[in-house]
């Protein structure tokens, strides 16, 4: 499967609203790219072509010490734009969908058609080790 035009990879929210401000949205487009948003709009578009008939191993870093948000693509840069790290963008209640989208402002969902396996973010990371203290 080619993963289908606006095929949600990843997608973290505010947790509640719209859920239109994205921190990250990851999702494969026409051409078998990866376009990031983050925040309110797209923040970008990847170059490197993600090969659908393979497993491929996808990277979205979020480096508030250097300002900037980068995206690899099989080990290799493929994006790389900055950001204001002045801004808190924490949420406790940050609401995650893996594989799809649904929106509360539109009718259609944007499920990605294809096999996503081992996700790992630090967030999740660190609320487990939270988590343990208590």
């Amino acid at each position: 499967s080619d993963g289908g035009q606006n095929g949600v990879l990843i997608h973290a929210t505010d947790g509640g609203g719209t859920g239109l401000f994205y921190l990250p949205r990851l999702t494969m487009v026409a051409g078998n790219f990866i376009d990031y948003y983050y925040g309110t709009s797209n923040s970008g578009r990847g170059n490197i072509p993600v090969t659908s008939s393979e497993w491929n191993h996808i990277v979205f870093r979020s480096d508030a010490s250097r300002s900037v948000n980068e995206l690899f693509i099989n080990g290799t840069l493929d994006l790389s734009n900055s950001f204001d790290s002045t801004v808190n963008n924490y949420r406790n209640d940050r609401r995650w969908q893996i594989g799809n989208w649904e929106p509360k402002s539109q009718s259609h969902s944007h499920a990605y058609d294809g096999k996503i396996d081992e996700i790992n973010t630090e967030e999740f990371k660190k609320r487990l080790i939270d988590q343990k203290k208590k």
